[in-house]
């Protein structure tokens, strides 16, 4: 149906609305070159934000579209009047009637010439990120064949028009529509008619989301992008907060930013590597964008590493001065490791550059903290991180500024992180799991965070969770399944997203979480190396023992590995692999990965529908009388069978099977007879049961929460 409005008013109608976009919304359009201009027969596909989506991306396309809309929403007054002002050609569909969709199918293949619009979400979003998509987009390409053309906007979710509530902009945000290329959805042929629809419904989300991602920014520094959320979502907004239990706003971490990475100027010189050593708290936070906003790369220190591991990471990012905190040295009884470190570094303590603060120093702060003209590109370092030494010595990771925001974007992309949240932190900063959760993705996205110092504090972190109303934690399976056991059920009564990394998510914890605490733990994958997620399981998404899909804007590639077959080495390329390494033989130069492709030394198995599953670690696999044997799966079976406590399977030379298995274990019960006998009743080979099985009061454990296998070597070693 279409009103008699001759050609010249439809054409002024269009322009004087393209005009009011830009004029109020300050609207961008990219990508218009993107509409086929051929006989491509092609539909667009729009994410769902607001009311304004439909005038903005209207008025942005060429005329010959057709926009299907429910009877209930054509119905209503403001609907006729905007309809009566800008005529479109709509296609009044019934949301109970199934037979709707094949009466526009029949429409559609009668007007070839007419492009449909489809919001395939079918409803505004109220998380900022795509809702679920109904399976009636994918099966009208499919079924006539057509491309999809994606059409991605950005800031209409906050103007006064969507559904976000309290976080809605009153002064009409910035706007931005990205039309991006045509691409064919496709299904494999073995499927039955609902396998195909549900798989081409989840092929159109992730190319959907994987256009998302590639339609953001990413030509901005950490620093610079942080500041534009703050002024997104305003100074005031309390962001972080640590266990003294003063939040600190957007305006306060960037006023601390400036004064004090203003002071560190005088002292280190720009691109300099300034090695940080502190807790998770709000100091950290300040320290690290200070020293971002300066063109300094903070080089961050695990303190828990010892003194040797910490010198060689001084030693090979060639760090000069150390950042720290004299009340935190006091109470981590850091003492004597901060005496070995200062015989070759300098260490500065925040409290004694606190004391130098004038009150010029914070007028100066308060005229420019909003202020930001960039000293670093997008493709310098802006923070290095240096690996476990899980498997030996430790190497420094330079992680871009792109890197980091490539990760983050791709992220929220894939997983609804909400403004709204309350994102609980208490993985080290160190840690690249701890820096994205506790740092990046909170204050990108808006997110207030609460940083816990650590995650050995197994009886206080529930707590702090349950006392913070907490809906975002990441753990390690390790620190997880420990939180379980002392936790009360209500402890995490406001936890809606629960992230496991780091290491392999045992189905033990898995259970546990949704029997006790009605939590599903969706587990993901990652490297410090790729800043850090790989891979992830989300709310939409979702398959039992495996890390999920990969994240959008990842490439990869799979190697055979000699003697498994149900895996190969997984090599990853993206945005977010990092700049490079640097390592203690060429102390300071970074290192690149050969033609930009990471190899991640892990063993993997992708299924039909893109979800990977974690074989083990090339390194932690034992050949024995021939086969070769996964010492993860090895360490998997030991856990079924003793889940609350910390074991690690190791391999060792073996005069007749070349290498044998042995066990490290916290399980004073533990013994090869018992393995030997759950083993026959479970239908697993004989040769993953460890041959030597030694008891030990602690299993080492890294920062992170991950086993310290050199530090158990050591100990197997000395008998």
């Amino acid at each position: 149906m279409t009103f008699s409005h001759g050609p010249r008013y439809q054409k002024a109608m269009r322009s004087s609305t393209r005009w009011l976009f830009r004029k109020l919304f300050q609207a961008e359009v990219s990508g218009q070159e993107n509409i086929p201009d051929d006989d491509t027969p092609f539909i667009y596909v729009v994410n769902h934000l607001s009311y304004f989506d439909a005038p903005f991306v209207y008025t942005n396309l060429p005329k010959n579209t057709v926009w299907p809309v429910s009877l209930q929403a054509s119905s209503k007054w403001y609907f006729k009047l905007a309809h009566f002002l800008n005529p479109v050609e709509f296609f009044r569909m019934d949301a109970l009637n199934p037979l709707s969709i094949r009466k526009l199918m029949r429409h559609l293949r009668d007007n070839p010439d007419k492009r449909c619009v489809i919001f395939p979400e079918a409803r505004l979003t109220v998380t900022g990120s795509l809702m679920k998509f109904y399976d009636g987009t994918s099966l009208i390409a499919s079924k006539l064949g057509l491309k999809i053309v994606p059409v991605c906007i950005e800031g209409l979710e906050y103007s006064p028009f969507g559904h976000m509530g309290d976080l809605a902009d009153t002064s009409c945000p910035k706007i931005r529509m990205t039309i991006r290329p045509a691409q064919t959805l496709e299904a494999p042929a073995h499927l039955n008619a609902r396998q195909r629809r549900r798989y081409l419904t989840n092929e159109l989300h992730n190319m959907f989301a994987e256009e998302q991602y590639h339609s953001r920014d990413l030509e901005k520094t950490l620093f610079g992008a942080i500041r534009d959320s703050a002024l997104h979502f305003g100074l005031k907004k309390k962001m972080v907060e640590d266990v003294n239990r003063e939040p600190a706003t957007y305006k306060k971490i960037l006023l601390g930013a400036e004064v004090l990475g203003r002071k560190t100027n005088e002292f280190t010189a720009e691109k300099e590597n300034v090695g940080v050593m502190l807790p998770n708290a709000i100091g950290a936070t300040v320290t690290l964008l200070g020293l971002n906003k300066f063109g300094r790369v903070p080089a961050m220190i695990n303190f828990t590493a010892g003194l040797q591991n910490v010198q060689n990471a001084c030693k090979t990012a060639q760090v000069k001065t150390i950042l720290t905190s004299r009340v935190f040295v006091e109470k981590a009884r850091l003492e004597s490791l901060v005496e070995g470190i200062e015989k070759d570094y300098k260490i500065i303590y925040l409290e004694d550059v606190k004391e130098q603060i004038t009150l010029q120093d914070k007028l100066k702060g308060l005229l420019n903290y909003k202020k930001y003209k960039a000293v670093s590109q997008p493709d310098d370092p802006a923070v290095i991180l240096f690996t476990s030494g899980s498997e030996g010595m430790p190497k420094g990771v330079a992680l871009s500024h792109r890197n980091l925001l490539a990760n983050a974007y791709q992220l929220i992309s894939q997983c609804d992180f909400r403004p709204t949240d309350k994102i609980f932190s208490c993985l080290p900063v160190f840690h690249s799991f701890g820096l994205a959760g506790g740092i990046t993705l909170p204050l990108l996205f808006g997110a207030p965070v609460f940083m816990y110092p650590s995650p050995l504090h197994i009886r206080m972190v529930p707590e702090m969770i349950y006392d913070t109303l907490s809906t975002v934690m990441f753990g390690t399976d390790t620190f997880l399944s420990r939180y379980a056991r002392v936790a009360h059920p209500y402890d995490l009564h406001t936890v809606r997203l629960c992230f496991a990394g780091a290491e392999k998510l045992r189905e033990e914890t898995r259970q546990t979480y949704m029997e006790k605490f009605g939590v599903r733990v969706l587990e993901a994958y990652g490297v410090t190396e790729t800043s850090p997620a790989l891979t992830m399981n989300s709310p939409q998404q979702n398959k039992a023992n495996t890390v999920g899909r990969l994240l959008p804007g990842i490439d990869f590639k799979l190697e055979p590995v000699a003697g498994i077959e149900n895996g190969q080495r997984l090599h990853v390329k993206g945005l977010n692999v990092m700049k490079g390494y640097l390592k203690i033989d060429k102390p300071g130069e970074i290192q690149p990965p050969e033609g930009g492709w990471y190899d991640t030394g892990d063993v993997v198995d992708i299924d039909d529908d893109g979800y990977v599953k974690i074989v083990g670690r090339a390194k932690r696999f034992a050949k024995t009388a021939g086969e070769m044997i996964s010492l993860t799966a090895a360490e998997d079976f030991i856990n079924s069978i003793w889940p609350n406590k910390t074991h690690a399977v190791i391999a060792q030379k073996d005069a007749r099977k070349g290498e044998s298995l042995l066990l490290v274990t916290e399980a004073t019960e533990a013994d090869r007879k018992t393995i030997l006998a759950e083993a026959h009743k479970k239908g697993i080979g004989e040769l993953f049961v460890p041959r030597i099985v030694q008891h030990v009061e602690k299993v080492p454990l890294l920062g992170s929460g991950k086993i310290d296998y050199p530090a158990v070597e050591k100990l197997v070693s000395k008998g």
